[in-house]
């Protein structure tokens, strides 16, 4: 948790990447029949609004350093992104 702490406030490109990650692994796996690709498109929305978040928030507001928004942001992405690994491993399609 604390490497994605110091990776994510501040840092939209980076967070762009881990999203474009997650596409790339739906694209790839999209055609698998045993891994559910589409589980793996929530967190990477997910991770796609949230850079675009960050970009807005450094854009308009680069002195914020308190950033409350990250209480509920960062636990978020953290959910979403161990439920959609989850949901691609583990439900298999019919």
């Amino acid at each position: 948790m604390d490497t994605i702490t110091n990776l994510y406030p501040q840092n939209p490109l980076a967070i762009l990447v881990i999203a474009l990650i997650f596409f790339a692994f739906y694209w790839l796996l999209r055609n698998s029949a045993s891994v559910n690709a589409r589980g793996l498109l929530l967190p990477a929305i997910a991770w796609l609004v949230a850079a675009a978040w960050e970009l807005v928030i450094r854009l308009f507001s680069p002195e914020a350093n308190i950033r409350v928004d990250l209480l509920l942001i960062l636990p978020l992405l953290l959910i979403l992104t161990v439920w959609g690994i989850v949901r691609a491993l583990w439900w298999r399609r019919a």
